[in-house]
């Protein structure tokens, strides 16, 4: 596409060079760079996308998009184009390279602290089971028909995401269930994309080392309703404080509940090792659901993803068929058994409510003791680690702390604010190397004891302050297992 044609999406612009340069791709990244790149940029946490413009132009960039000073003197033949964020202007860059995809795309949004990515393996079930093809992005991965790419992070740069909605709509793909953070709204990675659906799920202390308080990790949560399409419709949470705000400040809203009346609701809920049952309410017509998952943050989950399809045209009979062939999602209170005599998960739970709400799970299944392994993540929110310690304190009957992925931070420093929060009295273990604190659960539990493995989920790696390892919950405490099964048949 000629530079001329592309900076047209750009609004406020000076512009100095030649835009009859051909560009073939658009990057931010200068190690991935080509003569034939626009380069953007960008300003993250820890780099400046401004400090790798000279090396860029030595590789043969000739196009450059900024908003700050350069800060070197660019060759004459160089075109520069200074923008009032960059950010903006990598996602209207990336709109247009790749013809508007998500213009032709019916894409439903999912944000909320907890239960986005269920809720979009969820939604894609039943949107396939009822003969539609979808694709998905979020933390795991973006996936459609056989396809699966991996992402690095819940919500990707937005030239990701207009590289997937191209391939997907090349690919015939009709709908798309995305993840959408707090990060990737309030870094614009969504700017302009035109939602059919936003789902918020509910909002509990997270990020705070980035969004500061929780009033400005919930407006950034807001942003999501504000890109909804003329006809588009919010689906939220009525049992959520915040999604209660949202009904006030959205016209066009969909409600789904268990506590409070919603249009969509679940009642006669019933627990067991296999699954939860419950059924479905709309108005006057109800259907009863077995879904082979566990615990009554998935109870949520179901319907946050039932009601965005219902909203959509689903009829309530595929919604449950779909739900009854559901599967777990990777390290969401994700099963491990081996033939042991005692239960275990592992779940990528990370935050108070998170641990509070799996934990509650697990206590109605559990008929010895609950076991809970978990850690808080380092340069993360601290406010959030002595009130998980609280919610392991009062719902677990041992607790082992230890280390989650504890970046540039001293683990014994992270699990000493995480000890803050246990009460007087309370039974706990700290062992910091997390691989020996899985292998003490693991031989500490008796028959019919119940062991949680939490934060980490689907992650095979641990961050520490100068290097990361290979490190997966589930292939450690499998080997654990393994070996006492064979001490002790």
């Amino acid at each position: 596409m000629k530079l001329e044609k592309l900076v047209e999406s750009l609004e406020e612009k000076k512009i100095q060079g030649n835009l009859s340069l051909e560009i073939k791709e658009i990057q931010y990244d200068s190690r991935k760079v080509t003569p034939n790149s626009l380069f953007v940029c960008i300003k993250g946490k820890s780099f400046n996308g401004n400090d790798f413009a000279k090396d860029v132009i030595n590789k043969g960039v000739k196009a450059l998009v900024f908003e700050k000073k350069l800060n070197f003197n660019p060759p004459l033949g160089a075109t520069l184009i200074k923008v009032q964020n960059s950010r903006y202007a990598l996602t209207k860059l990336a709109r247009k390279f790749f013809n508007f995809p998500d213009e032709k795309l019916k894409i439903i949004g999912v944000t909320g602290t907890n239960g986005k990515t269920t809720i979009t393996f969820l939604l894609k079930k039943i949107l396939e089971v009822s003969g539609f093809s979808c694709g998905l992005i979020g933390t795991l991965h973006a996936a459609w028909k056989d396809k699966i790419k991996a992402v690095n992070n819940t919500t990707p740069n937005a030239l990701e995401i207009q590289k997937f909605l191209f391939s997907m709509l090349k690919d015939k793909i009709e709908y798309v269930a995305m993840e959408v953070s707090s990060h990737g709204l309030d870094q614009e990675r969504v700017y302009e994309i035109p939602f059919l659906r936003a789902v918020f799920t509910n909002l509990t202390q997270d990020h705070l080392d980035y969004h500061k308080n929780l009033e400005n990790y919930f407006q950034a949560k807001l942003k999501l309703f504000y890109l909804l399409k003329k006809e588009g419709q919010a689906i939220v949470n009525l049992d959520d404080p915040y999604g209660r705000r949202i009904l006030k400040k959205i016209n066009n809203c969909f409600t789904y509940g268990i506590k409070n009346q919603a249009d969509f609701f679940a009642c006669d809920i019933k627990f067991n090792f296999y699954g939860t049952q419950f059924k479905i309410c709309h108005k006057r017509e109800s259907r009863l659901v077995k879904l082979p998952l566990l615990g009554l943050f998935n109870v949520y989950n179901s319907l946050a993803a039932s009601a965005a399809a219902f909203s959509l045209g689903i009829d309530l009979k595929n919604i449950c068929l779909a739900l009854e062939e559901a599967s777990s999602v990777k390290g969401r209170f994700e099963s491990i058994n081996l033939g042991q005599n005692f239960r275990l998960v592992v779940d990528y739970a990370h935050t108070p409510a998170g641990l509070e709400n799996i934990l509650k799970g697990a206590k109605i299944l559990t008929k010895g003791r609950l076991i809970v392994v978990f850690g808080a993540g380092g340069d993360r929110d601290r406010g959030k680690r002595p009130l998980m310690g609280e919610a392991a304190s009062k719902l677990a009957d041992l607790a082992i702390i230890t280390s989650d992925n504890p970046r540039g931070e001293d683990p014994l420093k992270i699990i000493k604010e995480v000890k803050r929060g246990f009460v007087s009295g309370s039974n706990y273990l700290i062992e910091a190397d997390r691989k020996e604190a899985i292998r003490k659960a693991i031989n500490l539990a008796k028959k019919d004891d119940f062991i949680v493995i939490a934060g980490k989920g689907h992650e095979n790696y641990q961050i520490f302050k100068d290097k990361v390892i290979h490190f997966d919950d589930f292939e450690v405490a499998e080997k654990f297992i393994k070996k006492a099964l064979i001490c002790c048949p």
